[in-house]
This record gives C-alpha cells, sequence and structure tokens, in this order.
C-alpha cells in the first residue's frame, strides 16, 4: 500500500477529475475541504478499478475533523463511493412535533442514522421506541378528561391506542406499527414479508396525521368562526 501527500490540495496528481465531498460527514456544514494524504487501497483485476483512499480536513474551524473519502477510480474518472465516518443527513419533522415531543425526534434521528449506518438488527427497535414516545406526548399535549399525563405515561403503548385514539384510520395505522415494531425486538420474527421499510411507512402516516391534527386545532385557537 503505497500512501502519498497532498501538496497545496493537489488532489489532481492523484485522482482523475476526483469528485471533491463538500459537505463535512462529522459537523454537517458545506465546506471545500483540506486534502491530506492519499492511499492506494486495492485493485480489482477484472473490472480495472482502483480503490483509493484521500484524508480530508474540514475547514469549518469550528470543526477541523478528519474525514476519509473512498474512491472508485477507472479511466479518466475518480468517484467517492464512501466517506468515513458516513454522512448522515439530519431528520426533518415539522415544527409542531419538535414542540409536542422532541424526544422523539431524537430517538427516531437516532434510528434512521443506525440504518443509515448498516445497523440493520438494532434500528427498528428505536423506531419502536419512538413510535411510543410520539404517541404518548401527542395524547398528552392534547386536552382530554379521559386520562391524565400519569395515566398516558404508565399505559402500555397498545392501551393507549385502542382506549384514547378516536381515529379509527390512524388508530389502525399505529395498531400496526406498534405490531411491526414488537416484531423487531423478538428473538423469532411472526411478519416475515414486512420489514423497516413498511414500519418507517406507518411512522410517516402517523407523524403526517398527527401534524395535521395539530395544526388544525392552532388554526381553530387563532381563527374561531364564532368571531367573525
Amino acid at each position: 500500500m503505497s500512501i502519498y501527500y497532498v501538496e497545496e490540495d493537489n488532489l489532481s496528481e492523484h485522482l482523475r477529475n476526483p469528485d471533491i465531498p463538500n459537505v463535512c460527514p462529522v459537523c454537517k456544514y458545506t465546506i471545500f475541504p483540506e486534502c491530506l494524504l492519499v492511499s492506494d487501497k486495492e485493485y480489482d483485476r477484472e473490472t480495472g478499478i482502483v480503490i483509493k483512499e484521500v484524508v480530508f480536513k474540514c475547514t469549518n474551524t469550528q470543526c477541523a475533523s478528519l474525514f476519509i473519502g473512498e474512491y472508485e477510480c477507472l479511466g479518466h474518472q475518480s468517484l467517492i463511493c464512501a466517506t468515513i465516518p458516513k454522512l448522515v443527513e439530519n431528520v426533518k419533522v415539522s415544527e409542531a412535533i419538535e414542540e409536542i415531543s422532541p424526544e422523539f425526534v431524537s430517538i427516531y434521528t437516532q434510528a434512521i442514522q443506525s440504518e443509515k449506518l448498516g445497523l440493520d438488527s438494532i434500528c427498528g427497535v428505536g423506531y419502536r421506541k419512538a413510535i411510543e414516545f410520539l404517541v404518548k406526548d401527542y395524547l398528552k399535549s392534547t386536552d382530554n378528561d379521559e386520562y391524565t399525563h400519569e395515566q398516558v405515561e404508565s399505559t402500555s403503548l397498545r392501551n393507549c391506542i385502542t382506549q384514547w385514539i378516536k381515529d379509527p384510520k390512524i388508530k389502525a395505522v399505529l395498531e400496526r406499527a406498534t405490531i411491526l415494531g414488537n416484531d423487531e425486538t423478538h428473538y423469532k420474527r411472526k411478519f416475515i414479508d414486512k420489514d423497516i421499510h413498511d414500519l418507517k411507512l406507518l411512522i410517516e402516516l402517523t407523524l403526517h396525521y398527527i401534524d395535521m391534527d395539530l395544526t388544525f386545532k392552532k388554526i381553530e385557537e387563532t381563527f374561531p368562526l364564532k368571531s367573525i
């Protein structure tokens, strides 16, 4: 394995038409990174592809982290195929969801990041936990004489859904999400024809419903028809 120092960020001396990453995978800032080292990693005789790794330094002074870009070099082109650490984008949810359940946002973000990092054996557990926080925080954010906050916190997710979620469609969605989420924690799966993508779809449907419901209630408060 040969290692080369990159002088004056002249990466093109070592890679033809290199694709330079413009976002730091550590701090997520848009940057033009400093190139430090190039390493010849491997060569595939069948395809003629050369794998090289480049050590970059983030030029955001508050970060200044080192990260590695892995390149596939063939002919006159060098394409970046991965970064180490991997670049994982921040999860975007509505302000209404962030306001009622910041803990859900944190757990959901970690579950998505673990999935993108290839930790598919544990991300399902994270999604299941995120569902519970979302549902319970949503119930606690809604004025209701049927339950107290303490009851919501101490009641199982399944019972929270069956007792206190009234809309039949979102109840059906949440019941399925809970079943699939629980399946991710078991030794033997019951629903082998379903996977993480199905669970994520159900979570997205729940987010859409809750966001719509919260937005509607806010409109009712700020623009009551009786005031017209």
